[in-house]
């Protein structure tokens, strides 16, 4: 059964539930609302949810849901909760990237040791692989939690993954062209990771 689920503030637990029968993009019905796994009412057709209803809530606030073409209206108290259903499937969905670079970056480094059967030591791609892939993997969990700075951060951390690896390849004497070009993409991530990280740190509502 198709449903979407919303949160009363940003990055908070998701307290209102809309479940429906038929089509995955657009309810069709049987649509039921429910809050905090408690149904509130329903909706037996398509058209019912196009006139919209106002449920009052347990916690004595009002719980406005609406069908607009194909899109849900949510509201409680007339504040629109789409904004924060998206953000949350924003954070959620930066997860996904951050485990598979933390993943690819741990399993360079394992096959990197077992050739070597060593460990290694200093600056180079194996512990640098291996120390990213352990931080990636710890901001992967972090976005799974709700967090929207975990991805900027990840784009730091690459970032800077680039710099060292490409400033050590120049000081060994490897053609300058290439990793030039490296360190300032990897300098154009840190830039655009901070900017992100301090526009969010602006909003009262960051997370």
């Amino acid at each position: 059964m198709p449903k979407r689920k919303y949160p009363f503030e940003p990055d908070g637990p998701e307290r209102v539930e809309i479940s429906w029968e038929g089509s995955s993009i657009y309810p069709e019905k049987n649509i039921r609302v429910s809050f905090d796994g408690e149904p509130v009412g329903d909706f037996s057709r398509r058209v019912d949810l196009a006139f919209g209803k106002t449920f009052k809530l347990p916690d004595k606030s009002q719980l406005s849901v609406k069908l607009a073409g194909n899109e849900l209206q949510v509201s409680r108290n007339g504040q629109s909760l789409a904004g924060f259903e998206a953000r949350l499937r924003e954070a959620r969905s930066s997860w996904i990237f951050l485990a598979i670079a933390g993943i690819f970056e741990i399993a360079l480094a394992g096959t990197a040791v077992l050739r070597q059967a060593s460990f290694p030591t200093g600056l180079n791609i194996t512990s640098v692989a291996l120390v990213g892939g352990l931080i990636l993997s710890g901001l992967a969990y972090w976005a799974w939690t709700k967090s929207r700075l975990a991805f900027p951060a990840g784009e730091i951390l690459i970032g800077i993954q680039i710099i060292l690896l490409q400033a050590k390849a120049l000081a060994v004497g490897q053609p300058k062209t290439f990793p030039i070009i490296l360190i300032v993409a990897g300098s154009a991530l840190c830039i655009l990771g901070g900017w992100e990280i301090y526009r969010l740190s602006q909003s009262p509502d960051q997370g």
